[in-house]
């Protein structure tokens, strides 16, 4: 009573799962994150809840099987049944204002398919690596911050210099005091606090003197 519940509709506009959820999210490879006044699970096309409504918190979706959630005050690897993979240690997310909570984290994820490589990074303390699908570290925490794979390559930061290394850690490019993205389309973008532009096909950065320009770069 004089609570907003939410279901799911076909194109056409018909009931095709019941209103009953404090929070609906969109389907993603047939499952979908709900939430009612037990906790935080997902259910399939037909309505079933297939990961128990008992988390506090989980990232939208789920990638390669695995997904993020968040149960008494702990962060769990879970497969698509809500079974704990991996224990990662008490929920605390480096980077976080104080106002900020996992939603916002979720938020930045999004709807990343960010198993894709079959790596995620993970904080330990206040350095990061990265992590498998079974929660083993494969690249031990060495960066300061560290993005999700794309392509079998992720930008990192270590020692203050932006590089960009393969998921066997090893740095494959190295820009110094700027930034470099993983390679997109055959593009690689690079930059600074200002400034940003794409690699040259020799592998130089471009000259800012001229304005940013787009070159294909050397796979």
């Amino acid at each position: 009573e004089n609570t907003r519940l939410t279901g799911y509709e076909d194109l056409a506009g018909r009931a095709v799962i019941d209103a009953r959820f404090k929070y609906a999210s969109p389907f993603v490879d047939g499952l979908a994150q709900v939430e009612s006044d037990e906790g935080v699970g997902f259910i399939d096309s037909d309505g079933k809840v297939v990961v128990p409504l008992q988390f506090d918190h989980a990232l939208l979706r789920f990638s390669r099987d695995r997904t993020v959630a968040v149960a008494d005050g702990k962060a769990w690897l879970i497969d698509t049944t809500g079974r704990r993979i991996a224990d990662l240690g008490p929920w605390e997310w480096p980077g976080l204002r104080p106002e900020e909570s996992f939603g916002d984290l979720a938020q930045f994820v999004g709807l990343d398919d960010f198993f894709a490589d079959g790596l995620i990074p993970w904080p330990r303390g206040d350095q990061w690596g990265y992590i498998d699908r079974d929660g083993q570290w494969v690249i031990e925490p060495r960066f300061e911050p560290a993005q999700l794979f794309h392509g079998g390559y992720a930008s990192v930061t270590s020692g203050g210099r932006g590089q960009l290394i393969d998921t066997q850690g090893r740095v494959v490019r190295d820009v110094g005091a700027g930034w470099i993205a993983p390679p997109d389309h055959g593009l690689t973008r690079v930059g600074s606090a200002m400034r940003w532009g794409y690699l040259t096909s020799d592998g130089d950065w471009p000259d800012v003197n001229t304005g940013l320009y787009f070159t294909r770069c050397m796979a």
